[in-house]
């Protein structure tokens, strides 16, 4: 799987998880909840994306973040 790929699906975990807990969807909150899904669930594609991803691959996810 392409680090592009990854990125989208820590994307989507990371939002689907902020709607879950009905926190605001910030870019702070976004990186607490891949942090804390890393923590609990290392197994999941978005917590080893979170865990591996170089500066490019977090500035990428930054702005697509923003974008939506």
């Amino acid at each position: 799987m392409r680090a592009e790929e990854r990125r989208r699906i820590a994307t989507a975990a990371a939002r689907s998880q902020i709607r879950r807990l009905n926190i605001e969807p910030s870019l702070e909150n976004a990186e607490g909840v891949l942090d804390e899904m890393a923590r609990t669930e290392p197994d999941l594609v978005a917590s080893q994306w979170w865990l591996t991803a170089s500066e490019n691959q977090y500035r990428l996810f930054h702005q697509e973040w923003r974008r939506t």
